[in-house]
């Protein structure tokens, strides 16, 4: 990790999403140990120094992804929240690590195929707690290139659910890692994935894409 990290402008942008509930209780040092985990996953694929495209679905005020774009000083990212308050709090962090020349913040739904964001076009997808197996994988998978990876955390109790994701087309191989008491997985994007993906909510509720 990057010894350099301003934490007090950090924690100072990120003063209103506190205030919100949009970051939690969590210390930027303790956000920082748990972006760890998925910078671990992401560098046991890629070199550090690789220039990568990284989309983080569901980013909220920022995490991962802002923090991720800090350490990986080759990396482009885009941050995607469907919450437009979510995301004034992403752009004030963006400004305070001064990142506005390899982040975008754009608010929208992964569901709704937002413009910007083409599909199989990144190097990286990241989710934090997001959902589901089954909801977060259709919901970052489409944007993933082939041989690209998807890096997300999960409740350890939906690991038998990960498991099942090389069941889908289109996923290769899954690697499992842990960060102090966090979970990661790390899935490996390949030819094939159902070009009807993602699919509305209806759609996914009935007809998950991981069965139990």
């Amino acid at each position: 990790m990057r010894p350099d990290f301003p934490t007090a402008a950090l924690e100072q942008a990120w003063a209103p999403a506190r205030a919100a509930g949009a970051v939690g209780s969590a210390s930027v040092a303790e956000l920082r140990e748990h972006t760890a985990g998925f910078l671990s996953a992401v560098c046991s694929v890629f070199p550090p120094e690789s220039r990568l495209t990284g989309l983080d679905v569901g980013s909220g005020a920022g995490i991962p992804g802002l923090l991720l774009a800090w350490e990986l000083l080759q990396t482009s990212w885009v941050l995607l929240d469907a919450s437009q308050r979510r995301c004034d709090f992403a752009s004030a962090a963006m400004t305070a690590l001064a990142l506005e020349s390899r982040v975008s913040v754009v608010h929208g739904r992964a569901d709704n195929r937002p413009p910007v964001v083409s599909r199989e076009t990144m190097d990286v997808v990241t989710a934090r707690l997001l959902a589901s197996p089954a909801e977060t994988l259709e919901l970052c998978a489409p944007y993933c290139r082939p041989g690209g990876i998807i890096v997300a955390s999960f409740a350890a109790r939906d690991r038998p659910l990960w498991e099942r994701a090389t069941d889908v087309s289109g996923i290769g191989s899954i690697e499992f890692s842990a960060a102090g008491e966090a979970n990661f997985v790390c899935v490996r994007v390949v030819d094939g994935l159902d070009p009807a993906l993602p699919r509305r909510p209806k759609a996914r509720a009935r007809r998950p894409l991981i069965g139990d």
